[in-house]
């Protein structure tokens, strides 16, 4: 993809997102005027850059979308529900548009329908504003309008006077534009080089500076400091309309014909008169009109040929323009058209021999009966200002260029995302590749009997080990990203469903600058929109409901992110109608999840605990919100993907909980070694609460199933071997223990008996693909120091069905 293009679509991103949270701010505070224009420069800029590529239906929907805030921002509308949905719809809209111009580089398909219903209806919404066109211009003209003698014009040339003149007597008003941008335009997105140039029927444009340019060192090459004077024989309802958002920085004049002299012999003594030249000029017109007729004379057989001709026929234009003369400019415009059209140099060619050429002699010719002493003096006063200023530049520069390598050194430095995952992942290796010294000192002293080799390559590893911890702490804090990137998109869907639903809700967001690894981010969008979705359908009752349980009319939202150690804990809180365990059980048993016995054993914790369980769902009708059974359950599954971990508390008519717990990072995994059957597996470390040993008078057997008392807590115990479908019977350690590892599940601690622990290691872990990616019980693969192979095992889905 074009990198330009890249940017655009960048940018556009950040623009969408600000002006959806500007778009929900206004809807509680439609007053506040500060937010109004900051909402205004946003669409103005967003609409600014999309001009420049041709994605005409974006361009025409922002344009729509620039006028109704124009007009919020002026007063004349009352931002309103109505109009933020309207201007929201047409936001989502263009982040349509930019998924396609990202999946394609471009808008395939035809939206030019769509975008028209749009533009239509955002125009609709102005009402009447508009309606009355004639007094708008009127007001237009007292307010902007003035006048101005031709004479006054220093700037024209005796040709272009005559050309004004003649349009004057023609009955064409002719107006003269003074153009003072703003010295902060380009942060609002403007160009004012690209909207001088559009003005319409433009006749001449001149730039001149509101003030001194600094010295080189103190320039600010982001601070405008140009005044555009221009000329054009448009209508006035024309002009106004162009420059409609710069009006504050524009002066508009009519241009007025103020001589004795009679209005036709003013035209003829212009006309017979020839425009002069100084000599710099003249020197400077021959050198640029010589190289674009050599241009033209290349080979045209290349690929950018076209773009050639277009740059030459540019820079003859330019010529042309600050001559002045309409007769010459016409003929230019006729060669110009037919060279591109043909695709052939021939017509400039033609035109630069036949008149642009002759042209120039003449004016020379007229200028060189100037006393010669004037022009050797102009000339040497031009050649010492071009030493001079040659001089001073070239001191600037040095100067320039001294400044930017002291100080304007880059504190950021913008780096692809698809790098940082690579170093990471070669800092992975690494740590895995690190591990093998222990392995190898081992080796030595054992195997080969070289104790002090052994010794060295431990000190080896205890350093290295250091370094490479660093480095990973280093590139982990370069991944985390804040969690507000997530939480951003929570206003507009918790908006949006509230109205759908008919339900006033407030939404509270704390802890948006909590930091996690970006990968763990982007795995949270889906499960947290599942989580509101739910507390809006399920937990908040509606305004009248409310009212009658004595609660506020509006239900009240909380979602809030804290870092607690190495993992991130976020809550998500409603103080709606909370869960019933009792409905929740008796609808666990209809559907035939539980059987009668669960019915009556299950802990109101465990009950609440079934709304995750693939299919349940307590409503009644099956909505796009709810109903479909796949909610909580997809939510939990992609939260233990993460290696997270979901908690839910709730109590009966005063709300909803929801802890997710997520580690900072996914990169490297920590995982405790044990051995059953002759055989090492891994089981994560974020799992593991303790490991102990047990002698058999420890155990007990409850209705058939083995269990111990661990600190005044019942631990039901699993053999490894047994969950595994392994024929072996469990080994006893060397002291005829039990080796016991306990784990933390989604109903509390159990026991899983080992062979052994071999201690702890840091691993990459590779997920199971292909067929075998089907297999819950196994987490994923690793590759140990000694080159072998560690199945890593996953607890919850080993011990779901026990």
């Amino acid at each position: 993809m074009d990198p330009l293009l890249e940017q655009f679509l960048v940018e556009s991103r950040e623009f969408l997102q600000e002006i959806g949270e500007k778009l929900l701010e206004l809807e509680s505070n439609p007053t506040d005027k500060d937010l109004i224009n900051e909402l205004f420069r946003l669409v103005h800029t967003l609409k600014g850059n999309s001009g420049l590529f041709d994605f005409t239906d974006m361009t025409k929907v922002l344009h729509a979308s620039e006028d109704l805030l124009d007009n919020i921002r002026e007063g004349k509308i009352t931002y309103s529900t109505e109009l933020a949905d309207l201007l929201l719809d047409t936001m989502d809209f263009v982040s349509m548009l930019c998924d396609e111009i990202e999946a394609e580089g471009t808008i395939k398909n035809n939206y030019s329908e769509k975008a028209t219903q749009l533009s239509k209806a955002l125009r609709d919404s102005l009402g009447t504003v508009c309606d009355d066109a004639n007094s708008k211009q009127e007001a237009l003209r007292e307010d902007f309008i003035g006048s101005i003698s031709i004479e006054q014009l220093s700037c024209l040339t005796e040709d272009l006077q005559a050309n004004i003149v003649k349009l004057l007597q023609e009955g064409n008003p002719v107006y003269h534009v003074s153009y003072t941008p703003a010295a902060d335009c380009f942060y609002h997105g403007d160009d004012p080089f690209y909207l001088v140039r559009q003005t319409p029927e433009l006749i001449h444009c001149s730039i001149e500076t509101k003030e001194e340019w600094p010295e080189l060192v103190a320039l600010d090459a982001y601070r405008c400091n140009l005044v555009f004077k221009i000329i054009s024989a448009c209508p006035i309802e024309e002009l106004t309309e162009h420059f409609r958002y710069v009006m504050d920085c524009i002066d508009i004049a009519e241009i007025k014909i103020d001589t004795d002299m009679d209005k036709d012999e003013l035209v003829e003594s212009a006309t017979h008169s020839t425009f002069r030249l100084s000599p710099l000029e003249e020197r400077v017109l021959h050198e640029i009109l010589s190289a674009q007729r050599s241009i033209l004379t290349l080979e045209s057989n290349v690929d950018w040929f076209e773009g050639r001709l277009k740059a030459v026929a540019k820079a003859l234009g330019s010529c042309c323009m600050h001559i002045g003369d309409a007769e010459l400019l016409g003929k230019f415009h006729e060669s110009m058209n037919m060279a591109i059209e043909n695709k052939s140099p021939i017509p400039l060619l033609e035109w630069l021999d036949n008149h642009m050429m002759p042209y120039c002699q003449k004016v020379m010719q007229h200028t060189s009966g100037c006393k010669e002493d004037d022009r050797r003096k102009s000339q040497k006063q031009d050649e010492e200002s071009l030493s001079t200023a040659t001089d001073e530049t070239g001191d600037r520069n040095r100067s320039a260029s001294r400044y930017r390598e002291e100080n304007l050194k880059s504190k950021v430095l913008k780096v692809d995302q698809s790098k940082i995952d690579s170093l990471m992942s070669l800092v992975g290796e690494m740590v895995v590749a690190k591990n093998a010294l222990p392995y190898l000192a081992s080796k030595a002293e054992k195997v080969y009997g070289a104790r002090n080799l052994g010794h060295e390559i431990k000190v080896y590893y205890t350093t290295i080990s250091r370094i490479v911890e660093e480095m990973q702490d280093t590139v982990m804090q370069v991944r985390m990203v804040p969690i507000a990137t997530v939480f951003r998109k929570f206003p507009r869907l918790v908006r949006d469903i509230a109205h759908k639903l008919g339900k006033e809700v407030e939404l509270v967001i704390e802890g948006e600058d909590t930091e996690a690894d970006k990968n763990i981010i982007e795995a949270l969008a889906d499960p947290l929109i599942h989580i509101i979705r739910n507390s809006l359908d399920h937990g908040i009752e509606l305004p009248q409901e409310r009212v009658k349980m004595g609660k506020p009319q509006k239900g009240r939202l909380v979602i809030k992110a804290i870092q607690e150690s190495d993992r991130v804990i976020i809550e998500i809180s409603d103080d709606g109608r909370g869960i019933d365990p009792k409905k929740i059980k008796l609808k666990a048993y209809e559907k035939g999840i539980i059987d009668e016995t669960a019915l009556e054993e299950l802990s109101d914790r465990e009950a609440v605990n079934l709304i995750m369980t693939p299919g349940f769902s307590t409503a009644e009708t099956v909505s796009d919100l709810s109903g479909r059974g796949v909610g909580m359950d997809v939510v939990r599954n992609m939260v233990e993907k993460v290696k997270g971990e979901l908690k839910i508390v709730s109590e009966p008519c005063k709300g909803t909980k929801i802890v997710l717990s997520l580690p900072l990072s996914m990169a490297v995994t920590n995982v405790m070694i044990v051995i059953s059957d002759g055989r090492k597996f891994g089981v994560p470390m974020d799992m593991v609460v303790e490991t102990v040993r047990l002698s058999e008078q420890d155990v007990v057997e409850i209705k058939d199933k083995r269990a111990t008392v661990l600190r005044n807590n019942l631990i039901p115990l699993f053999n490894l071997n047994e969950l595994l479908h392994l024929d072996s019977p469990q080994k006893l350690t060397d002291d005829n223990e039990l080796a016991v590892l306990v784990v933390r599940t989604n109903l509390g601690s159990v026991g899983i008996v080992v062979d052994e622990f071999c201690g702890t290691t840091d691993i990459i872990l590779k997920p199971m693909d292909g067929i075998l990616s089907g297999i819950n019980v196994y987490a994923g693969t690793a590759l140990l120091g000694d080159g072998s192979v560690l199945m890593v095992l996953n607890p919850k889905e080993l011990l779901r069905w026990q």
